[in-house]
């Protein structure tokens, strides 16, 4: 599996909290008792989704990093991430990858680890930690590290 592939697969897991091809209880999707047109309109919305993770990940697997830890993140860094809870309604929206903004600080409160980020517009904004995807920047020295490997592999 390729760098690019696996970072899809961990993005959709991720933000839909299943694997691909699998429901919500880890059951397989394909039922035989199921009507054809649901299973027709299923697909359609899982290549859907696949397509838009994909896209996401054409414009940033070069230079960003998926971070799953803490101890990953470096104050002063570009992040940019995907909120998970992006509807306050309940309405299941499709994954958007932010513009995003410096990494300040890193917020240990009762609500839980929130990131104090500076946008562009010089706003300071907290996302919470768990209820989003996280990317950050490669620093050069790491940038030329994955350049080189990649080539030697």
């Amino acid at each position: 599996m390729s760098i690019k592939s696996e970072l899809i697969s961990n993005i959709y897991v991720m933000y839909y909290g299943y694997e691909d091809g699998k429901d919500n209880d880890g059951n397989n999707e394909d039922n035989e008792d199921s009507e054809d047109s649901e299973v027709e309109d299923n697909n359609i919305s899982h290549s859907n989704e696949i397509y838009i993770i994909e896209k996401i990940v054409d414009g940033i697997y070069l230079k960003y990093k998926l971070i799953n830890d803490l101890s990953e993140l470096q104050r002063g860094q570009n992040i940019r991430w995907i909120n998970k809870n992006n509807d306050t309604r309940g309405i299941e929206l499709l994954p958007k990858l932010t513009k995003g903004g410096t990494l300040v600080d890193i917020l240990f409160e009762n609500s839980g680890v929130n990131l104090l980020c500076k946008l562009n517009t010089n706003r300071f904004i907290k996302i919470k930690f768990n209820n989003c995807i996280l990317f950050q920047k490669y620093t050069e020295a790491e940038w030329y590290s994955n350049l080189y490997e990649s080539l030697i592999h």
